[in-house]
């Protein structure tokens, strides 16, 4: 009914109102001249001004190609963040629906870098450093596999955790198999 959606949309806002604190943060921190590691991933040797500028998100986005609805994108760095409810999975489990899956696959295929947060993941009591920490984290891994081309990271509940200082911890790994090579003596169609 209409409590998982509500639930659902509270939880994007606070993540959308985490990153822009988070972003925010990075702004301030660079002000000051204390470049951060994650700021020097999100602006790629850019300066001040246009690296803020390049950081500009959007939320409720359409993804162009796709014609997909993001729940935040960061266009200039080919980024989308998905807040993933109860809806996106089969029911008491973990596991993605094909309908999740396939926009997963087909923003990669578009070019995009997609951070998945599923719900169970994330602890919107938590204290706001704890969740800055936490999509810092994901943010990070996402940027530094950017390079190697699309990718999916995934915030795991358990196992493979990258930990803060303040102890909130996020993990990411790729989401979709690798591609893998036809078996040999197999015909190019």
């Amino acid at each position: 009914g209409g409590g998982v959606h509500s639930a659902a949309s509270m939880l994007q806002s606070d993540v959308a109102y985490t990153l822009r604190g988070l972003l925010k943060q990075e702004q301030e921190l660079e002000a000051a001249g204390k470049r951060s590691a994650l700021l020097r991933l999100l602006v790629q040797g850019s300066d001040a001004q246009e690296s803020f500028q390049m950081l500009e998100i959007e939320e409720e986005a359409v993804e162009p190609v796709t014609g997909y609805s993001l729940d935040m994108a960061i266009w200039k760095l080919g980024l989308a963040l998905e807040v993933d409810g109860p809806t996106h999975f089969a029911r008491g489990s973990r596991e993605p629906l094909g309908r999740t899956v396939m926009k997963r696959r087909q923003l990669q295929a578009a070019g995009m870098t997609l951070i998945s947060v599923p719900y169970w993941d994330w602890d919107s009591k938590a204290s706001e450093h704890d969740k800055r920490a936490q999509l810092a984290a994901l943010l990070a891994a996402a940027l530094k596999e950017k390079a190697q081309g699309p990718w999916i990271a995934r915030v795991f509940p358990q196992g493979g955790r990258i930990r803060s200082a303040g102890g909130a911890g996020a993990s990411a790994s790729v989401g979709l198999p690798p591609q893998r090579a036809p078996p040999a003596g197999a015909k190019a169609s």
